[in-house]
């Protein structure tokens, strides 16, 4: 979960530029969506998938998953797992995407 609050800060920094992120909560209630957000203290867009549809309709084979998605629905960019330096990446990635 600690991927939440950089989410959060990545959409606040690109909102002129239209970056809209959508977490995707698998296996989970909407209750226990909501309090995992409430832990993390953000706010975001989340998709509450109960059956794991999302996994084999994006191919995810491991959490969390983030992908770049274009506003016509083209993935742009796919990454498994999260540590130390990869909001940076993440920063970096979407920088070069909209300034394509």
């Amino acid at each position: 979960m600690s991927e939440l609050p950089v989410l959060a800060a990545l959409e606040r920094e690109f909102a002129a530029d239209n970056l809209v992120v959508v977490t995707v909560c698998l296996g989970s209630s909407e209750a226990q969506a909501g309090q995992a957000l409430q832990k993390a203290r953000v706010s975001l867009m989340t998709l509450v998938d109960r059956n794991w549809q999302t996994q084999g309709d994006y191919g995810v084979r491991g959490t969390p998953t983030t992908y770049l998605i274009s506003a016509d629905g083209v993935i742009l960019m796919s990454d498994v797992g999260y540590g130390q330096g990869k909001d940076a990446i993440l920063r970096a990635e979407i920088r070069r995407l909209l300034h394509e």
